[in-house]
C-alpha cells in the first residue's frame, strides 16, 4: 500500500513535468486535506499546484516554490521560511500566524482573507500584490517592500515595524486600524501617513 510520504513524492514529481512542459506532460498537483509535517520541502516546487486545506504548520521551508499556485485554506502556523517565492500564487483564507518569514516574495500574488497575525515578515516583497481583507495584526515588519501593492482593508492593529519601503508608490489603500469585530477604516492620505510614519527613509 502506497504510503503518504510516496504518494507526496509522486505527485512532486508528476508536477515537475507538469510545470516544465506547460502543462503537456506530467500531472498538475492538486493536494486536499494534507498534513505535509512529515515531508521534506526544501527546494521543492509547487508550482501551478492546487492545495486545499493542507496543513504546514512548524514546518521549515527553504528555497521553496510556490510561483502561480493556488492555495485554498491552508495552514502555515508557526512555519519558518526562508528564501521562498509565492509570485503569481492564489492565496486564500490561508493562515500565517506566527510564522518567520525571511526573503520571501509575494510579487503579484492575490492574498485574500489570510492571517499573518503575530507573524515575523523580514525582507519580505509584496510588490504589485494584491491584498484584500489580510489580516496582519501584531505582526512585526521589518524591510516590507509595498511598491506598486494593492492594500483593502487590510488589519494592521498593533503592528511592529523597523521599516517599510516604497509606502508611496502603493497603489491603492485602505487599512483597517480597528479589529474584524469592530473596523475603524481609514483610507487615502489618512491610510498613507499611517504607514509613512514607519517608512525607512
Amino acid at each position: 500500500m502506497e504510503n503518504h510520504k510516496d504518494r507526496i513524492n509522486e505527485a512532486f514529481l508528476h508536477n515537475a513535468s507538469y510545470a516544465t512542459s506547460d502543462g503537456t506532460d506530467g500531472r498538475q498537483m492538486v493536494l486536499n486535506h494534507e498534513v505535509m509535517k512529515d515531508c521534506n520541502l526544501d527546494l521543492r516546487v509547487f508550482e501551478h499546484a492546487i492545495l486545499n486545506d493542507c496543513n504546514f504548520d512548524h514546518m521549515d521551508l527553504r528555497e521553496t516554490d510556490f510561483y502561480q499556485a493556488k492555495l485554498n485554506d491552508c495552514s502555515f502556523h508557526y512555519a519558518e521560511f526562508k528564501d521562498v517565492d509565492f509570485s503569481k500564487t492564489s492565496i486564500k483564507d490561508t493562515s500565517f500566524d506566527g510564522a518567520m518569514l525571511k526573503e520571501v516574495t509575494f510579487s503579484k500574488a492575490s492574498l485574500e482573507n489570510s492571517l499573518f497575525q503575530h507573524a515575523i515578515l523580514n525582507s519580505v516583497s509584496f510588490e504589485n500584490a494584491i491584498l484584500k481583507e489580510v489580516d496582519l495584526s501584531g505582526s512585526t515588519w521589518i524591510d516590507v517592500d509595498l511598491q506598486d501593492a494593492f492594500l483593502i482593508d487590510v488589519m494592521v492593529r498593533n503592528i511592529h515595524v523597523t521599516s517599510v519601503l516604497n509606502v508611496d508608490q502603493i497603489r491603492q489603500i485602505s487599512l483597517n486600524v480597528g479589529t474584524k469585530e469592530n473596523p475603524d477604516i481609514i483610507r487615502g492620505k489618512e491610510a498613507f501617513a499611517y504607514l509613512k510614519k514607519f517608512e525607512n527613509e
